[in-house]
């Protein structure tokens, strides 16, 4: 990957709309040509992003706490940083607005469950900015909670 930045007089350089550039880089005789300059991760404005509140519950519906939430771009190059959900089982993930992304619980490796979205709702981030995140649930299929202390029913 590289992380390409133009500048001229102190100013970010920009493609003229229409406009295309070619990247000579020296590495075994790559050349790639380019219509614009930018990248995007979890980490950029606010305003380039839509979040997800994502409740996770288990087999019976209830909440699953301290579950690792987060999300890879599948039409961007990117990821949410992963989230564990609090004690009523929600944890609140980033993609990119207007992109598609997949949404994992458990680990990266071998997630528990995992759904496609699309970040089509309004401006928004897991900080507060912008407008609501959508909400969701994610049901971990033949999982179920258990706390400690709970009476089961051979008890």
């Amino acid at each position: 990957m590289a992380d390409v930045t133009l500048w001229r007089d102190g100013l970010p350089v920009q493609l003229a709309p229409g406009k295309s550039a070619v990247l000579k880089m020296m590495l075994p005789d790559a050349v790639v040509g380019v219509n614009h300059f930018t990248w995007w991760n979890c980490d950029a404005r606010w305003t380039d992003k839509h979040c997800f509140d994502v409740l996770v519950t288990d087999s019976m519906a209830a909440p699953v706490p301290n579950m690792r939430v987060d999300a890879e771009g599948i039409n961007y190059q990117g990821s949410s940083v992963p989230r564990y959900t609090a004690a009523n089982g929600h944890a609140c993930v980033n993609i990119r607005r207007r992109a598609t992304a997949k949404i994992r619980i458990g680990t990266f490796q071998s997630p528990l469950a995992s759904t496609t979205v699309t970040g089509m709702g309004p401006t928004a981030s897991c900080q507060g900015n912008g407008g609501s995140c959508t909400q969701m649930t994610m049901v971990i299929p033949n999982y179920t909670v258990c706390s400690p202390g709970a009476k089961t029913s051979g008890d």
